[in-house]
């Protein structure tokens, strides 16, 4: 089942260590290749079967109606737009083998990273410093690890995705990202300002320790070169 990682980003944890925390697939969170989407998910409770497990694509979207259905509520909030996900319980009851059929595409959009999956073919787009901002294609069931671009194979298919990548973004209302924007170094200074936020006061006293040590160092030193000095006079 595919829905949003829970895997380490490069940011908290080093390239080297999410990457490895989503291996095979590629890459990690914050990414719409299947290392920043696929995880498994699990289910349990009363009217479930226990211990079967199911291969079929699902995504985040699909956890609240299915919740709602499992609990035999209706959803009649007046004036909310209806849920884009689909409930999960025929499929978890083991009543049909897929929510979504092979005609069905679902896109995703993680800052500027984004992604369109229409049955076992996803169209995905790895904007830099990991990526080269190109879409490629992939056949994520005999290739989930997406090594081998398609696009050339498959022309009309992934001109098919595309298109219907570019409904979903005007659907959803998607924003594409300045020219040059880089998504790690903005979480960076997002977080910066944060910590500055909360902890400034902190800040500003270790600078004047800081400084206050660096001060008492010099003055010593120079202490130090006089005294020197002096006895060489001296002798």
């Amino acid at each position: 089942m595919t829905a949003p990682s829970s895997n380490p980003t490069g940011c908290n944890a080093g390239r080297g260590r999410a990457s490895a925390a989503a291996g095979p697939s590629h890459l990690f969170k914050f990414h719409s290749s299947e290392g920043g989407l696929r995880v498994p998910l699990i289910a349990s409770g009363p009217g479930l079967p226990e211990a079967k497990t199911v291969s079929s694509f699902t995504t985040m979207a699909d956890i609240a109606p299915t919740i709602l259905d499992l609990a035999n509520i209706i959803d009649e909030a007046p004036d909310t737009k209806p849920f884009t996900g689909r409930s999960l319980e025929p499929l978890l009851r083991g009543e049909a083998g897929f929510v979504y059929g092979p005609s069905d595409s679902v896109g995703f959009n993680t800052s500027g990273q984004a992604a369109l999956y229409r049955g076992k073919y996803k169209l995905v787009r790895t904007l830099p410093p990991h990526g080269d901002s190109v879409w490629r294609l992939f056949d994520i069931e005999q290739d989930p690890g997406e090594t081998e671009d398609l696009s050339d194979v498959f022309p009309d298919i992934k001109s098919e995705l595309r298109s219907e990548y570019d409904e979903y973004a005007k659907r959803v209302g998607v924003l594409e990202l300045p020219e040059g924007y880089q998504v790690e170094e903005q979480i960076g200074r997002n977080i910066a300002a944060k910590l500055w936020e909360y902890y400034w006061q902190w800040f500003i006293v270790g600078g004047l320790m800081f400084l206050a040590v660096i001060g008492a160092l010099l003055l010593g030193a120079a202490k130090l070169i006089l005294l020197v000095t002096r006895h060489r006079r001296t002798a």
